[in-house]
């Protein structure tokens, strides 16, 4: 499924590295109860849930206990197994701990809504469950959702109260050190240098207390960007000692540790040693310049990390370019540099663009001066001025959506806090109304009972009412879709039967070769015939293989050519086999009544905020068809009509389609041209 998440790719890979971590060392934070299970089986344990003989509280005991992976995620079915009983028992903690556990698995998938459908049902028990472990766990989890779909402050806010949970726990150092270095990301994007500031001191705090390589490591990573920050911020090289210590240190826990996973945070490392070590003097001796290029050696030996992540790449460039330019080294400086702008392009995160564009343009305009050529020069130093501009109106927008983001954070804690007070004085309340129930009137007491267990079954079944008829309409939806490519797939074979009778009746051999690749044809639309939605790419590839096999039925009166504009997103997604429905109308239509045959032209280009797909031929064009009545039945256009009417449901602006009849200079028809406009 589509992740959708306005952060970009880099961010997404830095969320799974530190969600696989973290979800290590809270594994048995989420849990409630504990006993030995090491000779414990995945299977025993699916006996021992299905056991009506073992009592809920030990069935609950023994998933507390269960350790497992949290990449294999083996308990999904014990979960949803022990969730009845659960609701049976009318068990707070156990439903909380069970619904938390559940929405995991939905969010190690990338399944958010359903993730997001039980975290908010352990928001039901939230002001009833005092276990401390699975409250911290609710609000971890929430943090990570919030985290995936790119809601950064509502991200923090969950994770700042996960970690006031774990605060008041034991042995809970490593995963608040985790969580912390998480926070950090963002605070580093933002250089926000005050709150980078506060989470090192909490890392400080846990450091010494609790002797451990990734602690140690997380806490070197974070101070070396704050120098880091300190330093690009005052231009001060006092700073830059601070950032090589720690960034040495960072370097020798992880070459010394295998344990701690190389992520994004090593690969930077070798290149802040590098940058730092370099900007300490105007020169820089041949044994330190030997150094300092194989840490650069190391940061490509990373490259399976930075292929996923374009804007590491354009700093590794950026990199590479300052290193070649402090050894003199102009031209390698200046292809790096370039190569670091195509990088930075490519790039989806957009602060973090602007500012790799700055140093860059920095290199480029050193580079130049130190080769003479001042024109380029100041070029580049007006583009570096123009965006360093940029960048502070950026940070300053960003500072105001963060306050007003704060702003509404801070509205919820205080309703929260509202609804803690009423829920206390509600408690108080009912406790004095039970008291003199009780010694007043045993029968009011009992109808009372039955009132609070009728508004509960009520309640219970306005929330099956509400899933069940969510499920009933995604399913009216799926029927729809299927309506439409059962009528598809039967049009568009029969068509091609048709083809294949007239082939073998004109030409056997080429008929031959047309059922062969028609086989492969059918079998590529079976496999792919679930499928609504397609890419451009994917779609063009396939309008390409029905073409060539109408081309061994036209033998040598039938061309065509495909013409992509540059810059053109192939990746949008498009109805499927409307691209081949349009090359098919136009053969049927325009090309074959056409003794000498014809050409198709397939376009596509950007225009207007849309992706515009052609389709041009060079046949009779529509009104001469119309008279030789080969027009046909316009069932595929009809067919298109409905795919693009299911289409634009989930569409802001809606996706069309027109076809215009084309003419020759005297006037006669010449053709016909689809256009297909998808926003």
């Amino acid at each position: 499924m589509q992740i959708a998440n306005p952060q970009g790719r880099k961010r997404l890979i830095f969320l799974l590295f530190l969600f696989y971590v973290s979800a290590v060392c809270a594994q048995s934070d989420s849990a409630v109860f504990y006993m030995n299970s090491d000779s414990l089986t995945y299977d025993a344990a699916v006996r021992m849930i299905d056991d009506k003989n073992i009592s809920f509280a030990d069935k609950f005991e023994l998933i507390g206990s269960f350790e497992t992976s949290p990449v294999d995620l083996v308990l999904d079915d014990i979960y949803f197994k022990l969730l009845p009983e659960a609701k049976q028992q009318k068990d707070k903690t156990a439903l909380m701990f069970i619904y938390n556990q559940i929405a995991f698995v939905y969010l190690n998938f990338f399944e958010f809504d359903e993730s997001k459908l039980y975290l908010d049902s352990a928001f039901f028990y939230i002001q009833q469950v005092k276990d401390i472990r699975t409250l911290g766990a609710y609000y971890y989890y929430m943090g990570y959702y919030y985290a995936y779909t790119g809601n950064v402050p509502e991200s923090h806010y969950y994770f700042y109260k996960a970690i006031s949970c774990y605060e008041q726990l034991d042995n809970r150092e490593k995963i608040i050190v985790i969580i912390l270095y998480g926070l950090s990301y963002e605070y580093i994007i933002r250089n926000d240098i005050e709150s980078l500031r506060t989470i090192i001191n909490k890392m400080e705090q846990i450091a010494g207390k609790k002797q451990d390589n990734y602690v140690e490591y997380f806490l070197c990573y974070t101070k070396s960007s704050y120098y880091t920050i300190l330093y690009e911020t005052e231009k001060d090289k006092i700073y830059l000692d601070s950032i090589i210590h720690y960034t040495e240190k960072q370097i020798n826990l992880a070459e010394k540790n295998t344990n701690i996973p190389p992520d994004r945070s090593l690969n930077k490392a070798y290149m802040n040693m590098v940058e730092a070590e370099l900007s300490k003097s105007d020169s820089v001796d041949a044994d330190n310049l030997e150094r300092l290029y194989s840490y650069i050696k190391k940061c490509d030996s990373l490259s399976w990390y930075s292929d996923e992540d374009k804007q590491l790449s354009a700093q590794l460039q950026q990199t590479k370019a300052f290193f070649f330019y402090k050894s003199k080294q102009y031209v390698r400086a200046e292809q790096e540099a370039l190569q670091g702008l195509v990088y930075t392009s490519e790039s989806d995160e957009i602060a973090e663009s602007k500012k790799s564009y700055s140093n860059l343009y920095n290199i480029l305009a050193l580079t130049y001066e130190a080769k003479q050529d001042y024109r380029k020069a100041l070029e580049y130093e007006k583009l570096k001025n123009q965006t360093e501009t940029e960048i502070n109106k950026m940070r300053q927008y960003e500072i105001v959506q963060s306050l007003e983001k704060q702003y509404e954070l801070d509205k919820k804690e205080q309703a929260i806090q509202e609804l803690n007070n009423k829920y206390l004085i509600q408690k108080k309340i009912q406790w004095l109304y039970v008291i003199v129930t009780i010694l007043s009137l045993v029968i009011l007491l009992l109808s009372i009972r039955w009132m609070r267990n009728r508004r509960k079954i009520l309640t219970n079944q306005l929330e099956i009412n509400r899933l069940k008829a969510e499920e009933t309409e995604r399913q009216i939806d799926v029927l729809k879709h299927r309506t439409v490519r059962a009528k598809f797939i039967p049009h568009f074979t029969g068509n091609v039967l048709n083809s294949i009778n007239y082939l073998i009746s004109k030409n056997p051999n080429s008929a031959r070769e047309y059922i062969a690749k028609f086989s492969d044809f059918s079998t590529q639309t079976l496999r792919n015939s679930d499928e609504l939605w397609r890419s451009i790419q994917e779609e063009l590839n396939y309008s390409e293989l029905y073409l060539e096999l109408e081309k061994l039925r036209f033998e040598e009166k039938l061309e065509y050519a495909v013409s992509i504009a540059p810059g053109t997103n192939l990746r949008k997604k498009i109805p499927a086999m409307i691209l081949q429905t349009f090359c098919e109308n136009a053969i049927k239509h325009g090309l074959r009544p056409k003794p000498e045959g014809g050409r198709i032209t397939i376009r596509v280009y950007s225009e207007a905020n849309y992706s515009v797909l052609t389709v041009e031929d060079t046949g009779i064009g529509r009104e001469k068809a119309r008279l030789l009545r080969t027009e046909g039945t316009k069932e595929g256009l009809n067919i298109v009509r409905q795919q693009l009417e299911i289409f634009n449901r989930n569409q802001t602006k809606p996706a069309y389609f027109q076809i215009i009849d084309l003419f020759n200079p005297a006037g006669e028809p010449s053709g016909t041209r689809f256009e297909l406009y998808i926003p």
